[in-house]
Order: C-alpha cells, then sequence, then structure tokens
C-alpha cells in the first residue's frame, strides 16, 4: 500500500503503474516493472515508460535498474542469477500498426542493472519471459515466419543465454478458426512437462481461456497439444465474435500448482474486448481454480 518512492531523476513521491513481479529463487528479493503512467501520447521518456526496479521481500533497499527512453517490460530470475526482460532498446517497428510501434524482445542483465544484453535476433515483439523446469526461457514470440497472420503468437522457448531458439508445440495450423490465435503468460506446471497458458486473441489484451499445453503429444496442425481448462471461456477472435454477448476475457495470467490446480485472475462479467468497454465494472479477483470448474476468490 506504499507509495513508490522515488529516485533521483523521479522528483516526487508519487502513485506509479506496477507489472509482472517475479520473486528470486531464494525468496529474498523481488523484481518488477514500474511506470509513472503520464498520459502522454506516442510519446516515450521517462514519465511514460516501464523502467525495472528491484527490492528486498520486505519492500525495503528499493533500486532502479533500468533506465532510458525504453521500456522494459517482465522480468524474470535467471538460474545463473542474471534477469531476463523484454525492452525496446534494440530499435525496430512492428509492421502492422499505422503509428509507430517500437518492437520489444528479449535481453538479459546481472541483477545490479548492468551488462544488458539483447540476446534475441527477432525481428518482432517478444512477451512474458518465464523458466522453465528445465532451466529454459519459455516465452510468447509475434511471429509471421510460415503461418497465417492470426496464427502468430505462441510459446517459443530459448537457453538462457537465447541459443537455439524454436517453437515450444505446433502452432502452424492451416485454418485460423481452429485454436487459440495466441498464447500468452505461458508458465510450467511443476512436476510436469505440460505448460499452462492463456488463449488469447490476435487483436485482444492477454486474456481469454486457460490451456494446457503438453509438447510432447504429436502435433495434428490442429489441437493435439492444447487442451482447455476453462471450458466455460471462448477462445478470443478464433471462437468468440467478442461482443458483449459472447466470453472473450474473463481469465488471465495462470499461476499453476499442478496439473489440476491453479492461481488466477478471474472476472466472469468482463467478457467484451472490444468497443466502449466499462472499466468501472471490471472486478478481476486473484482466484484458486480447479480443473473440475470449482473458483474460489482469494481477495475481493
Amino acid at each position: 500500500g506504499r507509495k513508490l518512492i522515488t529516485k533521483p531523476g523521479w522528483d516526487e513521491e508519487r502513485d506509479c503503474g506496477f507489472l509482472s513481479p517475479d520473486v528470486s529463487w531464494d525468496g529474498k528479493q523481488i523484481v518488477f516493472s514500474c511506470t509513472k503512467g503520464e498520459p502522454k501520447i506516442r510519446e516515450w521518456d521517462d514519465e511514460t515508460v516501464f523502467h525495472i526496479f528491484k527490492c528486498n521481500a520486505d519492500g525495503s533497499h528499493l533500486v532502479q535498474l533500468t533506465s532510458g527512453n525504453w521500456n522494459d517490460l517482465f522480468p524474470c530470475w535467471l538460474p545463473n542469477g542474471r534477469i531476463a526482460f523484454v525492452s525496446e532498446r534494440r530499435g525496430g517497428y512492428g509492421r502492422c500498426h499505422r503509428r509507430p510501434c517500437p518492437t520489444f524482445t528479449l535481453h538479459t542483465m546481472f541483477p545490479e542493472g548492468w551488462d544488458i544484453t539483447c540476446i534475441s535476433p527477432h525481428e518482432t515483439n517478444e512477451f512474458e519471459p518465464s523458466v522453465d523446469n528445465n532451466g529454459m526461457i519459455v516465452y510468447t514470440r509475434w511471429d509471421y515466419f510460415q503461418r497465417g497472420f492470426n496464427q502468430a503468437h505462441h510459446g517459443w522457448i530459448a537457453y538462457p543465454d537465447g541459443r537455439d531458439p524454436r517453437e515450444l508445440n505446433g502452432n502452424t495450423r492451416v485454418m485460423e478458426s481452429v485454436g487459440p490465435h495466441a498464447t500468452h503468460s505461458i508458465r510450467a506446471i511443476p512436476g510436469s512437462r505440460r505448460y499452462v497458458a492463456t488463449a488469447a486473441g490476435h487483436h485482444t489484451l492477454m486474456r481469454g481461456s486457460l490451456v494446457m499445453i503438453d509438447p510432447s503429444v504429436p502435433d495434428d496442425n490442429r489441437t493435439s497439444q492444447v487442451k482447455r481448462i476453462t471450458p466455460d471461456q471462448l477462445y478470443p477472435e478464433s471462437e468468440a465474435n467478442n461482443t458483449v454477448m459472447h466470453h472473450s476475457g474473463a481469465y488471465a495470467t495462470a499461476w499453476p500448482l499442478s496439473e489440476k490446480y491453479y492461481i488466477c485472475v478471474y472476472d466472469g462479467d468482463a467478457n467484451c474486448q472490444y468497443g466502449p468497454i466499462d472499466t468501472q465494472r471490471r472486478k478481476y479477483n486473484i482466484t484458486l481454480l480447479d480443473v473440475f470448474g470449482n473458483k474460489v476468490g482469494v481477495f475481493s
């Protein structure tokens, strides 16, 4: 409940926007993204972009790790002690936009904020790195190569130094109406070879239906490797028409406890991701979910 205490260059104590905290392997430190969130349109400066901070688990010893006129997002601790994150600092712009949209790709740095290194040669966006049970980086890549434009945002995997990036599972379906258009927030399930992810749309936020991915299942160019955990939720865009009358944004950011139990955020009424959205009615709640359809709110 405290405000972020600012460092030199952050000239006042103020409310800030926080994103994607990650706890260190020993449980002693937290790394996260933070922004002042000034409402400037298409301006990249210290007032508008996300920087990466870390602090002790009790909130003490706050340190700003990155700076500059780039967004630095989605930090996660690597087994070798470095921090992986995505950043715009490499340069480049997205293809599909009618406005300037910088590309953000995988980077790493030491936990003191130095030796910032781009580890991905990819020319389009990458999202939300996490570490799987084999110590590999698993993340979402916006990728058009040899697939339709709506089957373009799925799981990839790479070594902690960025070597040997490859698809996590088959994502070259010949029909865009089959399966999710995007899988975000991918995390390895403890004690399992499987992963959990949010099945979202090509043009939507990282919300939708929760799915389990099993790369060991032979790919049939359809959905053999993807199992829906939340059958009450349609896949945005590929299955749902994204109107108020269709489910399209109820679940997000699942944290797996096992193959049967998950922590996620949930709002059963948050169905529309297009057009006028009444954000005051959005009531996403941290929720304990199981594969049998039970849901228990953790916080209200």
